[in-house]
């Protein structure tokens, strides 16, 4: 069985994320490595192609989702106008990470 899990990163937070997936990679079943998604709030594409890189290396796979939508999901979620305060959106959009897996993770 095959595991899908997700993170929320910007630039600042990309060395974490390769520490998160080294960690689940050295524990994870070789005949089924996780899945990555990742809800990405402008991850630069240098940045990305070292975790598609570093997925690839280590046998699993990963997506990036991007959160441009999401000051509309949460306003339609809200009703209301959407305003993350001092939080970046990635500490918020794991209030709809089910919306970005696909149906089947």
């Amino acid at each position: 069985m095959q595991h899908h899990i997700c993170i929320n990163i910007d630039n600042n937070f990309v060395p974490q994320a390769a520490a998160l997936m080294a960690s689940v990679y050295s524990n994870a079943k070789k005949e089924a490595p996780p899945v990555f998604h990742v809800l990405s709030n402008g991850v630069s594409d240098d940045n990305k192609s070292i975790l598609k890189d570093f997925a690839k290396n280590a046998g699993g796979d990963i997506f990036f989702h991007e959160l441009f939508d999401f000051e509309e999901r949460l306003e339609k979620h809200l009703n209301a106008e959407p305003s993350t305060g001092r939080f970046p959106k990635t500490v918020l959009a794991r209030i709809f990470s089910a919306e970005y897996m696909p149906a089947d993770a």
